[in-house]
């Protein structure tokens, strides 16, 4: 079995999911942020997209972000 470390930022990971063929892996991470990862070679992953949860309005227009993650 082939073991890969995906490093990007401080945050834990709270979920992963991968497609079938196993070249894709998504993570869910605890800041909210999801990061898709694509496999280039057996030993090799891209952070090929990232997306960040959205800032949510609280009262008197104060920007509040919510800790969980999104799944």
């Amino acid at each position: 079995m082939r073991q890969a470390i995906l490093r990007a930022g401080r945050a834990q990971v709270k979920k992963l999911s991968f497609n079938h063929t196993g070249t894709l892996i998504t993570a869910v991470y605890s800041d909210g942020i999801v990061r898709v990862w694509k496999r280039i070679n057996p030993a090799f992953w891209h952070c090929s997209s990232v997306i960040e949860p959205p800032i949510v309005k609280g009262r008197e227009d104060i920007e509040v972000v919510p800790e969980g993650a999104y799944y």
